[in-house]
């Protein structure tokens, strides 16, 4: 037997709705399957603080190049002067590649959840992790940076990057 649902849960405060609906979504949309949301009933008359999901990622099946992407992506980092490079689990076995990449181009590190212990924690391009239990200089760095490189972070808490950052996210698995 398996289960019907791939991604079940309870809405119980409005603040958690956004990042509630995207981690449905992907997980639905990417493995082909079914979220299920129960949303408590005051939420629908309750306000968020939260900012709204503008837009949501593309989901593809396998693993695709869209030439005219990474040519923009390509742009996006050449012309960065202050990037920041966002680790998440997708990215835990090319982890020395994530540092080797982050050496060239200047980039501080943070970590999700899922990519602790990828890479020792006290090398110096790494600040942290990003979110409720993140760091003061992570999100400093955030505040300062002109470009995010999401690798392997399908998943992160939206709410901590600022809005108008441009984002390059690399992922070949959408749920991660």
């Amino acid at each position: 037997l398996r289960p019907l649902c791939l991604y079940s849960t309870t809405v119980a405060h409005p603040d958690a709705i956004g990042n509630v609906l995207h981690r449905a979504y992907v997980t639905a949309g990417s493995q082909k399957g079914v979220a299920h949301l129960a949303i408590c009933k005051d939420i629908f008359s309750r306000t968020t603080v939260w900012p709204l999901v503008e837009t949501l990622p593309r989901l593809r099946t396998g693993v695709g190049v869209d030439r005219g992407e990474v040519e923009h992506a390509a742009e996006l980092l050449l012309q960065a002067k202050k990037p920041v490079i966002l680790m998440g689990t997708g990215s835990r076995e090319s982890a020395n590649l994530c540092l080797q990449m982050a050496e060239k181009i200047g980039a501080a590190l943070l970590l999700t959840l899922g990519a602790k212990g990828t890479v020792d924690e006290a090398y110096p391009l790494v600040l942290g992790g990003l979110g409720e239990g993140g760091s003061r200089a992570g999100l400093e760095a955030l505040a300062q940076a002109d470009l995010l490189v999401a690798l392997g972070a399908s998943w992160f808490p939206r709410s901590f990057i600022p809005a108008g950052l441009p984002v390059v996210q690399v992922d070949h698995n959408p749920i991660t």
